[in-house]
């Protein structure tokens, strides 16, 4: 009964532990996927958002052509269509090749012509000056929602600049809309790994800085365009040290990061339920290979104890005593055999 059990039981062990093993690693493959695919899409969505503002912008830097109109009256026009057709636009600014501020058209301040404040040193103008569109550093307009400044150079390259102020609502409304089970979130830092982008808004307000994290620095590292820590980052923590599985994408051309990331209990959660199961099913199924065992061991031993008693009884001379063995085997011709000598 014992080698039969083990048998049994190895046998079992063995098969369990090999789909546990496989089923692990096919669940752990799945998951990466799922999370480098919600980053990539969340990375794609934001980066044609900024990139069709920039272009928005670019289109309303065309000087006029009627000699009629003055350019700074066309630009004003053009800005009023931008504000309406780009609500996350709030302010533009036309900064001429001095680094003067020739025109100001807001949602929020007023407009304003011939202004000529000096932005010679504003980081967007010095940038975009050269041809490049800038895309700004984050910062709070009321430490309500995040901003960001775009810069891009005037069609007519004679070193004009055009300055939006953007509200980047759009992003935060992006990653809150990412879920991975219960509990998965999304959030996006920029270069230097500060909190751009939360489901909890008051950790981007405090301008939470996530570099220290695992993942994240590897991220920054590497520069890398997509990947996954499930493999390779198996030490990634949220900033409550609670061990995650996260994924990452890159957001051109801004250069930040959204990751999408899930803790590794409630990843691993139906792993440990599929373990369960295949422990209990391993225990009935030994639990059953006793049972026959034992039926086994006794329909085997009863016969030969039978046996046992009978020939001691035929061998102390009593030679009237018959062996009744009914086990239709080689036990039963025996038992017979015995019969057949006594008699």
């Amino acid at each position: 009964a014992a080698l039969i059990v083990g048998l049994a039981g190895v046998a079992l062990l063995v098969s369990g532990a090999i789909e546990i093993y496989f089923s692990h690693r096919q669940h752990r493959a799945t998951l990466a996927e799922i999370q480098r695919d919600k980053a990539a899409a969340a990375a794609s969505s934001v980066s044609r958002y900024v990139e069709d503002l920039a272009h928005q912008i670019s289109e309303a830097t065309t000087p006029a052509l009627d000699t009629e109109v003055s350019d700074l009256e066309k630009r004003r026009i053009d800005y009023l269509g931008l504000l309406r057709l780009g609500p996350a636009i709030t302010t533009l600014r036309f900064v001429d090749p001095h680094a003067l501020e020739r025109l100001q058209v807001s949602r929020m301040d007023a407009d304003r012509m011939n202004g000529k404040a000096d932005l010679s040193r504003d980081p967007g103008f010095i940038a975009a000056r050269d041809g490049r569109i800038h895309f700004g550093a984050i910062y709070f307009f009321e430490q309500t929602e995040p901003y960001m400044s775009i810069a891009v150079p005037d069609t007519s390259g004679d070193g004009a600049v055009t300055l939006a102020e953007v509200n980047l609502k759009f992003i935060w409304v992006v990653v809150t809309e990412i879920k991975v089970g219960k509990q998965g979130y999304a959030y996006v830092v920029d270069a230097r790994g500060r909190l751009v982008a939360h489901p909890d808004i008051h950790r981007v307000l405090q301008m939470t800085d996530l570099s220290g994290l695992p993942q994240v620095r590897a991220a920054l590292a590497q520069r890398d365009v997509i990947g996954a820590s499930l493999d390779s980052l198996e030490s990634a923590v949220d900033p409550q040290g609670q061990p995650v599985f996260a994924a990452h994408a890159r957001i051109n051309p801004l250069g930040w990061y959204v990751f999408v990331e899930q803790p590794r209990s409630e990843a691993l959660a139906p792993l440990y339920a599929s373990l369960s199961r295949h422990t209990i099913l391993l225990l009935l199924a030994l639990g059953l290979a006793l049972l026959a065992s034992l039926l086994l061991a006794r329909s085997m031993v009863s016969p030969i104890r039978e046996l046992q008693s009978g020939a001691q009884k035929i061998g102390a001379g009593n030679l009237g005593h018959r062996i009744h063995v009914e086990s239709g085997d080689e036990l039963q011709d025996l038992a017979q055999a015995f019969n057949t000598m006594a008699a």
